[in-house]
């Protein structure tokens, strides 16, 4: 309890007033509470602690905080736990000169009643991480909403907030170019989510929305260790008609599509569509030249599409320009090729005439080697090569490169024995309008007459069915 005095003057009447006020408030206060630049924290009936405060780092469920915050919890009776206090000595060694006046780490769990719509994200991340800070970003249509840091320490990190679904959260750590940056894409979702940022182990997962996510990726990876078991057992990489190899191709396109098609009325479906959209070698094998785009937006909610109108008529611009260029594509059938010069890697000149009409057919295999669907497609054209090569069949692959060490980088890796010509000039060579050149890979089929008889964009089915009518016979 506490009494004070006031001491009031009356002017008017000259006479002083004394008035006397009791206050009260519960003293196990002054046990949680600042006073002479010392914070007092009671652990139990018995033990109280003091920490020096005087620009004491406070640390809080990992996430710095002001004092004041800290005073205000201790004020309203909050039970914090986890006590854990650096000196100044220990917290220079093992946090830096920021940390110069020394640390306390605390713990608050909360009540049951303020997490119900809350989050707990626990993490893991290498040691070689510890120390630095982490920064979990909440974005909104390109904006960066809020920023919440925290430091690793023994290869883990926490954060606590509240559910925000609207968009996927961002997890950071690390700047280039004096670190390596690492990140990790999170839906904050009530309940306790579980990450691991480690460098071969990235997962999310511990509440729906996120287990739903990894789990996308969990199947790919299923496939893909199939796709690489065939390729291990069989040594053979060709993509061929009806081969074991095809057809897990397309299992994969097919749960591609239909995993997008059946969430995108949810925050997961809607980012892998959008992330992942037209770019899977395996989606290809299933539609052809055709694309999965129409099959999924068909079945979005209008919502969906009212907020993505934009980015929806661009892509349909986009088809609609690809529609087009097909059109032009197929209006080379039955012309005259366009001859061209170019180089071969060891530096000499050569032209395409120096080679149409010494086989029975050439097929001109237009690449790059940025283009991974090229790449990918590299070891079928080699199994057509070795199945049609003494029937008449010549393959001349033409590098969109503009960089000869870039071209022969990627001759090395596709290591394919045919020939190789590039002019060096990329998107900007006169063949690419010659040709009606609008993405690789592109294949143009050209007879001993010099006619061109076979215009194909992705290869596919209907290139096995062209050759294997033109040579069968023979």
């Amino acid at each position: 309890m506490f009494i004070i005095i006031l001491i009031i003057y009356d002017m008017k009447k000259n006479v002083l007033l004394a008035i006397v006020l009791t206050l009260s408030f519960n003293m196990s206060f002054a046990q949680n509470y600042f006073r002479d630049d010392t914070v007092y924290i009671k652990i139990n009936d018995s033990i109280t602690r003091a920490y020096r405060s005087t620009q004491l780092r406070y640390f809080l469920n990992n996430k710095e905080v002001p004092e004041y915050q800290i005073e205000k919890m201790l004020f309203e009776g909050k039970k914090l736990g986890g006590f854990g206090y650096e000196d100044k000595r220990r917290a220079i060694r093992t946090y830096g000169e920021k940390f110069r006046q020394g640390v306390l780490f605390l713990d608050f769990n909360g009540d049951t009643n303020e997490n119900c719509d809350s989050f707990n994200l626990a993490g893991q991340i290498d040691n070689k991480c510890d120390n630095k800070v982490i920064t979990l970003f909440t974005l909104g249509n390109n904006n960066i909403l809020t920023a919440d840091t925290t430091i690793i320490r023994n290869g883990t990190f926490h954060f606590h907030g509240k559910e925000y679904k609207d968009e996927f959260s961002l997890l950071s750590v690390g700047n280039w170019p004096e670190d390596t940056v690492r990140s990790l894409d999170v839906i904050l979702e009530k309940g306790a989510i579980n990450v691991n940022m480690s460098d071969n182990n990235k997962r999310i997962g511990g509440t729906p929305l996120n287990d739903l996510y990894q789990s996308f990726f969990d199947s790919i990876a299923i496939y893909r260790a199939e796709i690489n078991k065939i390729v291990s057992e069989q040594g053979i990489e060709q993509v061929i008609a009806g081969s074991p190899l095809e057809k897990i191709f397309k299992e994969l396109g097919y749960f591609s599509v239909n995993f997008k098609k059946k969430n995108i009325s949810n925050i997961v479906g809607q980012k892998i569509f959008r992330d992942f959209h037209q770019e899977s070698y395996a989606e290809s094998l299933v539609y052809g030249n055709s694309t999965s785009f129409q099959i999924i937006i068909d079945s979005a909610p209008e919502e969906y599409k009212n907020k993505n109108k934009e980015w929806i008529e661009e892509t349909y611009e986009g088809l609609r320009k690809i529609e087009a260029s097909s059109g032009e594509q197929n209006k080379l059938l039955n012309t005259v090729y366009t001859d061209f010069e170019f180089q071969t890697i060891d530096g000499n000149n050569k032209r395409l005439s120096d080679y149409i009409g010494k086989s029975k057919y050439v097929l001109l295999d237009f690449w790059a080697s940025w283009c991974a669907p090229c790449i990918a497609e590299m070891p079928r054209l080699k199994h057509l090569y070795e199945q049609y090569k003494n029937k008449g069949l010549e393959i001349i692959s033409i590098s969109l490169d503009d960089s000869k060490r870039a071209w022969q980088r990627g001759l090395d890796k596709i290591d394919a024995p045919w020939i190789h010509l590039c002019d060096l000039k990329g998107s900007k060579s006169e063949m690419t309008n010659a040709y009606k050149i609008k993405g690789v890979p592109y294949l143009l089929i050209i007879d001993n007459t010099g006619k061109i008889v076979e215009v194909n964009n992705v290869g596919g089915e209907n290139l096995d069915n062209f050759l294997k009518q033109a040579f069968d016979n023979l």
